[in-house]
């Protein structure tokens, strides 16, 4: 009759939907996919059926993003069943299709990852559960992955932790998550932060806070309707007051939380709150009580814990890292071929570099014998104006010696001036030539072949007008050797 209600109940949701898949396909996956994290609070065959439903129509499409979170859904289903070795299997299917690089949704991915390290820690696999929540951390901190779910991977490896006694950063992230209000959207994650806090205050021997963090859950997965952790918190509060020697309390949750868990089939929290009524009543000898609860607690282990089910959840993690190593043995190689290439394309870039330098060296030759030619040259035209200049003086000399001195006087300072215009030419462009030598070795030095040549086409220009300005001094003195006769 259940199942029949269930079916009806689907079959209404689809046809509620039909419009939407036609109009928006894209958000009917998103529809369904937020009504099974809405359902598997509560309803989980609602929960499988919902997950069933994206993965028949992702696949018609093609849609890989869809069939991920169709295998995710699938996934929470299985895990509030208490079927962990079906649930972590739905969870693989999903990671695979971002490890064969189908997919780069990386918010799906962040959940994917959440969902495998929590199934892990369920079963106290915590090392395991610590890789894949590390993972999953290190996506949402490259990534704006939510922030409820970058919380509930920090939540989750703080609690893997805790249970290793790895506390190192325990204390940032208990005052980063403690002031978090309680909404419809948050229940699990709350539920895990006080589970978290709850654990810290029970190994301080707070028994009392303790019970007070579990009374949170309870209140607030009560009016947001959450009865998968309602029926885990009244567990747990039933465990607290066993511990406190209230008894009648403990059986009042324990009861409270087998009557939820028949409803939605929890057969985890069914097993835990059938344990503690088994020691409470096995404590008061009531046999018939005991052995009610002992088949309750029975037939809830097949589920949990069949023959398989831990030998199944270790096969696959176990699969799951031979083929992650397989994948960056791959990568190894990738990197290794990428590598070989770089050092090739090196070698052949340092017979270039080689090749370039040698060509420069010779171009560096050549213009500096041209330099040093122009350099004598230039030393040659100052060596005949030093003469020139000493001829003339010798003439000063000889004229005022003579008995036309006045006029001859007249005259030299005449040739003086008529010479010494020439001769300041001669002086400045040998100082500008001298200088465009210098600036013409900077530019070899700095390989810049083109600016050196327009330096040496000015220097040929200052040569050029040095030789003219020379000459005109050499015609002045010629005149006065003329005169002077």
């Amino acid at each position: 009759m259940k199942v029949k209600l269930v079916f009806v109940w689907f079959f209404t949701l689809v046809n509620s939907v039909v419009v939407m898949a036609q109009n928006h396909p894209n958000k009917y996956i998103d529809s369904l996919f937020n009504l099974s994290l809405k359902y598997e609070k509560n309803t989980i065959d609602s929960c499988k059926i919902i997950g069933e439903e994206i993965l028949r129509y992702a696949e018609k499409r093609n849609d890989i993003d869809g069939m991920a979170l169709g295998y995710y859904s699938n996934s929470k289903y299985y895990d509030r069943f208490g079927n962990y070795a079906q649930s972590v299997e739905y969870a693989f299917k999903a990671k695979r299709l971002f490890d064969d690089g189908l997919s780069d949704n990386n918010a799906i991915l962040a959940k994917i990852l959440l969902q495998i390290g929590t199934l892990y820690m369920l079963i106290d696999q915590h090392e395991i559960s610590i890789e894949y929540f590390e993972e999953g951390i290190d996506i949402a901190k490259r990534y704006s992955v939510d922030s409820l779910d970058r919380l509930f991977l920090l939540i989750q490896i703080a609690r893997s932790k805790f249970d290793l006694h790895k506390n190192d950063s325990l204390e940032a992230i208990v005052k980063k998550v403690s002031d978090i209000k309680p909404s419809a959207d948050n229940t699990n994650l709350l539920t895990a932060r006080n589970i978290l806090l709850s654990n810290v205050a029970l190994s301080q021997g707070n028994l009392s806070k303790t019970k007070e963090y579990f009374k949170e859950v309870k209140d607030f997965c009560s009016k947001y309707n959450n009865q998968f952790f309602l029926a885990y918190s009244l567990s747990t509060l039933g465990e607290i007051y066993y511990k406190s020697n209230q008894q009648d309390t403990a059986i009042y949750y324990a009861n409270q939380t087998i009557q939820i868990s028949q409803k939605y089939n929890y057969n985890r929290h069914l097993s835990s709150a059938s344990e503690l009524l088994i020691k409470i009543y096995n404590q008061r000898n009531q046999k018939d009580s005991v052995l009610k609860y002992l088949q309750l607690k029975i037939k809830a282990n097949e589920v949990l814990y069949g023959k398989e089910q831990l030998s199944n959840l270790l096969l696959i993690a176990n699969r799951e890292k031979i083929k992650k190593k397989d994948i960056e043995l791959v990568e190894q190689k990738n990197k290794a071929t990428i590598n070989l290439l770089l050092f090739g394309s090196m070698g052949i870039l340092l017979i270039l570099g080689m090749l370039f330098l040698s060509f420069r060296n010779r171009q560096k030759s050549k213009i500096n014998e041209f330099l040093s030619l122009q350099k004598q040259n230039i030393e040659s035209k100052n060596q005949e104006l030093e003469q020139t200049l000493s001829v003339l003086k010798a003439t000063q000399a000889q004229l005022i010696q003579s008995e036309k001195l006045a006029s001859l006087g007249e005259l030299t300072a005449g040739i003086a001036h008529e010479i010494q215009n020439p001769l300041n030419f001669v002086n400045n462009f040998s100082e500008v030539s001298t200088e465009l030598v210098d600036e013409m070795n900077e530019e070899i030095n700095k390989g810049n072949l083109q600016d050196a040549k327009e330096i040496a086409n000015d220097l040929k220009q200052n040569l050029e007008k040095i030789n003219h300005h020379g000459k005109r001094a050499g015609d002045i003195v010629k005149g006065m050797l003329q005169h002077s006769r």
